[in-house]
């Protein structure tokens, strides 16, 4: 059963989110009564009623768990747990990897970019005249 979440309620998901669905569920309901605004009311009721339409196991995969030793993608997330510390979160460290937690919708893969053999040669070109003009 595929239940589609929109982004504020993935996002209210994970920032309430505990350890299971039950949890997470209880979380949010305890916070319903003390909500002022109706849209944010709404957003939470409609969360809670889709967690509830799923199982334990199609809740836990919303979110992704990513494990890395490579710097630049440390940096990169470092940088986002920083400026989002609601959406990006430090799951752990040791002294060469950390491992990060976010919504698994904010998971993206691209295909590499295929660079053809004259767009390599007009990019050459253009850096060996630039590097010219540098050196006047």
């Amino acid at each position: 059963m595929q239940i589609p979440f929109n982004a504020d309620e993935i996002n209210l998901i994970y920032q309430f989110g505990e350890q299971g669905k039950a949890e997470t569920c209880a979380h949010l309901f305890a916070i319903l009564p003390q909500i002022k605004d109706s849209g944010t009311k709404q957003i939470v009721s409609t969360t809670l009623k889709k967690l509830n339409a799923l199982s334990e196991k199609t809740c836990a995969e919303l979110t992704a768990t990513l494990y890395t030793r490579d710097k630049a993608v440390i940096r990169k997330l470092d940088t986002l747990v920083a400026g989002f510390p609601d959406t990006y979160k430090l799951a752990g460290q040791d002294e060469v990897s950390k491992t990060y937690s976010f919504p698994k919708s904010y998971v993206s893969y691209r295909k590499p970019r295929a660079v053809s053999t004259g767009q390599r040669e007009r990019a050459r070109q253009m850096m060996i005249a630039k590097n010219k003009a540098k050196e006047k």
